[in-house]
C-alpha cells in the first residue's frame, strides 16, 4: 500500500470532527487509562516539524509517547486518559500549523 498523497491528507484533515459528546473516534484503549490516537498530519515536511510536534505534544501533561513518520505523514500519540483528552491533542498540533484528523484509511483509499 502506498501512503496517501498530500491532497488526500488535506481532503482528510480538512473535514470537521464531529462525533457524540464531543468524542474522537479511533482511540484506543490501551489498558488503565492509557490511550492510543494516530492521526493524519498535513504540513510536515522535515525532521525540525517532526521535533516541533513532538516536543510540542510531550510538554502537554499525560503524554507519553509522540512519533511523527514523515513518509506517511502519520503520528502515533498515547497519553494519560484522565491527564488530557484526543480534542487537546489535535487542537495543539493543528496550533502548531500541522492540521490533524484521526487516521481513516477507509476515507483516504476508499
Amino acid at each position: 500500500m502506498t501512503p496517501p498523497d498530500g491532497e488526500a491528507i488535506a481532503r482528510m484533515t480538512q473535514q470537521p470532527i464531529s462525533t457524540p459528546a464531543g468524542s474522537v473516534p479511533f482511540v484506543v484503549e490501551l489498558g488503565g487509562d492509557l490511550k492510543k490516537l494516530h492521526l493524519m498530519v498535513q504540513n510536515v515536511h522535515c525532521a525540525h516539524c517532526i521535533r516541533r510536534i513532538e516536543d510540542a505534544l510531550h510538554a502537554m501533561p499525560g503524554v507519553a509517547r509522540a512519533r511523527v513518520n514523515l513518509s506517511t505523514r502519520r503520528l502515533v500519540v498515547e497519553w494519560r486518559g484522565t491527564e488530557t483528552t484526543a480534542q487537546a491533542l489535535i487542537g495543539r498540533v493543528t496550533a502548531l500549523g500541522y492540521p490533524a484528523a484521526p487516521y481513516d484509511a477507509g476515507r483516504l483509499f476508499g
